[in-house]
């Protein structure tokens, strides 16, 4: 259907307003259309970025209205049933959500990811340029959007709300605080909804471990069983293994640092793409030694929860 506009008073004006009158008096709850503009002067030139068929100028949706809502999707952090949240560490949670007129117009999404306590930790998005922001100091958000569940509808009326964050080093780490995330959904007509959001319920934890099961010990290519094993003096000992966080057993996903001792020797070993490796040498003096290893130059907040005894015991014989 093609509409003419009707022209401003003053042609000569640099701006003015074009004026299109639609009547959608008998049109159906749920209808909608969709225009594009086709304007051109009198020399030739085609108004620019003014839509087309296949990509319209803008759609109109004639809808009775209605506050938004959760969507139908489980909401789940994907990470079992007891989760934990650890600093440094990229997340993702989705919120399935839902409005009558379609998502398109939910106008701001108020997620508080710890919203049953003081510091409420926000995340707000805006509907007005389709961004995140926060006031908490130690959360990043490296993401954030709104998916349709069905991308080919022009009003999805169901969606995801997805936000891909990670908490600094420096964040609360009391462990026994579990935080309840609180979801705030309006539209552009002022209404609301609010929703405690029990499925996402999650604990924060900066503790990590380097378990001596996950380490190997190794000399002249031979790995190590034992907790004590017979060397010569200055005997190279290969060292290799990883760290977990101490209360979900994750992999730790982010460079650290490590420091292994024995006697009066120290060697520092990086822990990169989930693994560190190294070498030291045994004492020259014969006697019986002790291998520890703890974090060197912790982040702020980090708590190592490895075992308090030696990794291992050398007993340096010149024989």
């Amino acid at each position: 259907v093609v509409k003419d506009l009707i022209l401003p008073d003053k042609l000569t004006y640099l701006q003015a307003d074009y004026t299109l009158e639609m009547d959608t008096s008998l049109a159906s709850d749920g209808s909608f259309f969709s225009a594009w503009l086709e304007i051109a002067d009198p020399a030739g030139n085609i108004l620019a970025n003014s839509g087309s068929y296949q990509e319209p100028l803008f759609n109109v949706q004639l809808r009775s209205d209605g506050a938004p809502s959760l969507g139908s999707n489980i909401n789940d952090w994907g990470l079992g049933e007891n989760v934990w949240i650890h600093p440094g560490e990229s997340n993702i949670v989705e919120v399935s959500i839902w409005d009558s007129n379609g998502i398109s117009d939910i106008s701001e999404i108020n997620l508080a990811l710890s919203g049953n306590t003081f510091d409420r930790v926000e995340i707000i998005w805006s509907g007005v340029d389709q961004t995140c922001y926060s006031a908490e100091i130690y959360l990043d958000i490296e993401s954030c959007e709104i998916i349709p569940l069905e991308p080919s509808e022009v009003f999805s009326l169901e969606g995801l709300f997805v936000v891909n964050f990670s908490f600094e080093w420096g964040f609360n780490p009391d462990v026994s605080l579990l935080r309840r995330p609180h979801l705030m959904l309006s539209d552009y007509q002022g209404q609301s909804n609010n929703f405690d959001l029990s499925s996402l319920d999650w604990k924060f934890s900066g503790e990590l471990l380097v378990d001596r099961d996950g380490i190997s010990l190794s000399t002249g290519g031979e790995e190590i069983d034992g907790l004590a094993e017979w060397i010569t003096p200055r005997t190279d000992i290969d060292i290799s293994g990883g760290i977990e966080w101490y209360r979900s057993g994750r992999d730790v996903d982010q460079p650290l640092e490590l420091i292994f001792s024995i006697s009066d020797t120290d060697v520092e070993l990086d822990y990169i793409d989930g693994d560190f490796s190294g070498s030291i040498f045994s004492p020259l003096e014969p006697g019986t030694y002790s291998l520890t290893g703890t974090l060197f130059d912790p982040p702020n907040g980090a708590i190592d929860k490895g075992p308090q005894t030696p990794f291992a015991w050398f007993i340096v014989d010149e024989i």
